[in-house]
């Protein structure tokens, strides 16, 4: 006998599925939250800068300019080495991490050094991987250096030889090495970087510096007032 709810004899048919009273929940995938910048990041511009400008030159090709930078780095190497013995010899060592003659050329030679570090990188692998996979506020901190050793290797000399140079000092050749090296050599030293490197130089990177120097021209005033 044929059920009333088959469709032939013997044959059930079966009841189509209820609809789901809910729906399914859905798998999404939320996108993984952007990591935000850090406002010093910003700051420093360090989104814009050019980094093959550190390594580079418009007028000599990239190893030359490391020749360039070797020669200076050893140089200033050697002066700071003699400053070093000349003031404790002379018991003024406490001038090095005093005196802004000392500090701003202790900043040239990390300045040249940490410059030729990089170009000599540069020249055995051709990559920026020395910059690029260094921390971010090392290769800003470079660029900021940069903009202070240019400012202070042009004021610093031009301060001593208009305002404090004495031509009836006298001192013996090793100190007359270092003074030189310190109020006049130093100019050389930056204007071949200058002259040869990529690397920009916004009149934001020299206010800070500038002032710097004006501040301590103030206090170092007041001092010697007092």
């Amino acid at each position: 006998m044929a059920s009333a709810e088959s469709g032939a004899p013997g044959v059930i048919v079966p009841k189509a599925p209820e609809p789901a009273t809910q729906d399914a929940p859905s798998i999404s995938k939320e996108a993984p939250a952007s990591k935000s910048i850090p406002k010093l990041k910003l700051f420093l511009r360090y989104d814009s800068l050019d980094l093959t400008r550190f390594i580079s030159s418009n007028l000599i090709s990239a190893t030359g300019l490391l020749h360039i930078r070797l020669l200076i780095a050893l140089h200033l190497t050697a002066v700071f080495i003699a400053t070093l013995y000349v003031s404790a010899r002379d018991n003024v060592f406490y001038m090095v991490p005093t005196t802004f003659t000392n500090l701003s050329n202790i900043g040239l030679t990390a300045y040249y050094l940490t410059a030729t570090y990089h170009s000599i990188r540069y020249v055995r692998n051709r990559n920026l991987d020395s910059l690029s996979k260094q921390h971010w506020f090392l290769t800003s901190a470079l660029s900021l250096l940069y903009g202070s050793v240019v400012v202070y290797h042009i004021v610093v000399p031009a301060i001593y030889w208009g305002m404090l140079f004495d031509p009836n000092n006298t001192m013996d050749p090793l100190n007359k090495y270092v003074d030189f090296s310190h109020h006049g050599a130093d100019l050389a030293c930056i204007l071949f970087e200058m002259l040869f490197n990529r690397m920009e130089l916004p009149w934001v990177a020299i206010l800070g510096p500038l002032s710097m120097i004006i501040l301590y021209m103030f206090l170092a005033w007041v001092y010697f007032a007092a």
